[in-house]
């Protein structure tokens, strides 16, 4: 690693003679002026200085890692995906569950496919009903799984296992399943 130069004063001197006539653009702000070098006062406080570098720091406490959220899939990955140049190595069906039941064979199934080695994995959670508004009840609500899939998926208990979520191709259900990507076991 190589050391910065300090800036002499005759040199900081010519830099602001140079650059007296420069204005600064309206909005922007204005560039730091350069460091004079610091004389050392005296060999006790050189010495002091190079100790106190020398000397480990103390350590900082550490937060305890929390994984990173799951991101989208990107295009490349999302495309070879859809055109089967990756494979689903497994699938989950949740149709005709009720949320808890989903929720609980979600959690299951992603651990099983983390600690199994797979990569991406597919799971249909359905479109919802699809019957006119008279059909259905007041207050119900349409792809109750559908839309509770990618939030389970967010939650911390999952969020380890998760790379990315995508909503899959026409080829493996379209809007109603997801392209879930699996992080790489340590």
């Amino acid at each position: 690693m190589t050391r910065r130069r300090h800036v002499t004063d005759a040199e900081a001197q010519l830099l602001a003679h140079a650059m007296k006539d420069v204005r600064t653009r309206p909005g922007r702000a204005k560039a730091p002026a350069p460091e004079k070098p610091k004389a050392a006062k005296s060999a006790g406080t050189a010495q002091a200085r190079a100790d106190a570098k020398a000397a480990p720091s103390p350590a900082k406490p550490t937060k305890p890692s929390k994984p990173p959220p799951a991101g989208a899939i990107d295009r490349r990955t999302e495309q070879k995906l859809k055109r089967g140049r990756i494979a689903i190595d497994a699938t989950l069906d949740l149709h005709g569950l009720k949320q808890q039941a989903a929720h609980f064979r979600l959690m299951h199934f992603i651990t099983r496919a983390s600690e199994a080695g797979y990569k991406a994995v597919l799971v249909i959670t359905g479109k919802g009903s699809r019957g006119n508004e008279s059909g259905i009840m007041a207050g119900e609500r349409r792809g109750v799984l559908r839309t509770q899939v990618p939030l389970w998926l967010e939650h911390p208990t999952l969020r380890g296992y998760v790379r990315g979520v995508k909503a899959a191709g026409p080829r493996h259900g379209g809007a109603g399943a997801l392209y879930v990507l699996l992080r790489r076991k340590k």
